[in-house]
């Protein structure tokens, strides 16, 4: 059984096209857990009123917690083998699950089946299947910056491992949370089938409040944190496949660096000054310093270098505040 696991907040305007794309699969073994994080709206109502027709469908009401606390919360719930996570934005293809879990291989063999999303250029997979370490080398420097991999849609997991590996969804971030999950997971498979067929589609904008988060964000605690964390889980996943993820190690820092300067820029020059103290003494600049690819993005990117390099925290901060440098 699969248990589909759909977070719901203030999303009456596209829940339903949600939960009815889970409905019509052709593959009819699966529980769907509406797990609503405290809506205000009419989406209430509408959780309820699918469980009342169809007794598929089980509905959680908590307190408003973010949307990590939402999964976590359908996770204690969830009893299928196949763990489906959902966005209530967003909806999958009618045969998605019978796509998946078509053949032999995926029943029990597999610790986890990812496809591909229709929103993301870039995310379409190789039908693939990896079931030896050198299967696992030549995916991962290819594939792991990919969106299919960094998110928790696109995939089923196996609820054994999250359940026995202790694995939940950081409440303490209000971004990466997903990113971090997902590697973490990846950390314990040791088989996994990829494919092709692009199934999930994801929306942008449509309803930027379907998924509810955490309230009190402070960017400059989460942004190292999270760090410090992605980054220590991809040393982990690089000694347990063998292989040199440097690429994605930048990219991310690169991305979350940007991310950062652009919370900072709008900020008064102390407070810019003092945020980007941690930023230049922790290791995630120091991989991008390493990576030569990196070093010749233009001269914006040498100015920032060579200040950081300095510590001069103090001229760097006028850098990013008022000529508006990014990484």
């Amino acid at each position: 059984m699969v248990s589909v696991i759909v977070p719901v907040y203030n999303a009456e305007g596209v829940l339903a096209r949600c939960i009815e794309s889970v409905l019509r699969q052709t593959y009819q073994n699966f529980e769907l857990l509406l797990i609503d994080d405290g809506s205000t709206d009419g989406s209430v109502g509408i959780c309820d009123d699918y469980a009342l027709t169809d007794d598929r469908v089980k509905v959680f009401h908590k307190q408003n917690g973010g949307v990590s606390s939402a999964r976590n919360a359908g996770l204690d719930k969830a009893s299928g083998f196949w763990v489906m996570f959902l966005d209530a934005d967003d909806w999958i293809e009618p045969d998605t699950l019978s796509i998946c879990l078509q053949d032999r291989f995926a029943h029990n063999d597999m610790d986890l089946l990812m496809f591909s999303c229709v929103w993301a250029e870039d995310s379409r997979l190789p039908d693939r299947m990896c079931t030896k370490r050198e299967d696992f080398q030549e995916i991962l420097p290819v594939y792991l910056d990919k969106i299919t991999f960094v998110v928790p849609y696109c995939k089923l997991f196996r609820r054994e491992i999250i359940q026995t590996r202790h694995l939940r969804f950081d409440e303490a971030l209000s971004s990466g949370e997903d990113t971090l999950f997902s590697f973490e997971y990846l950390l314990h498979v040791r088989t996994m089938r990829l494919i092709s067929a692009e199934m999930y589609h994801h929306t942008v904008g449509d309803n930027p409040d379907a998924l509810s988060v955490k309230k009190g964000t402070d960017w400059e605690r989460d942004h190292h944190y999270l760090l410090s964390r992605v980054c220590s889980v991809v040393d982990s996943l690089e000694n347990t496949f063998g292989v040199s993820l440097m690429k994605f190690r930048c990219l991310l820092c690169e991305s979350r660096v940007n991310k950062y300067l652009s919370y900072l820029r709008g900020q008064s020059w102390s407070f810019v000054k003092k945020g980007l103290e941690p930023l230049v003494k922790d290791g995630c600049l120091k991989y991008l310093w390493d990576d030569r690819k990196n070093m010749n993005k233009g001269e914006r990117r040498h100015i920032f270098d060579f200040l950081a390099k300095a510590g001069a925290t103090g001229l760097l901060a006028l850098y990013v505040k008022y000529f508006r440098a990014e990484y």
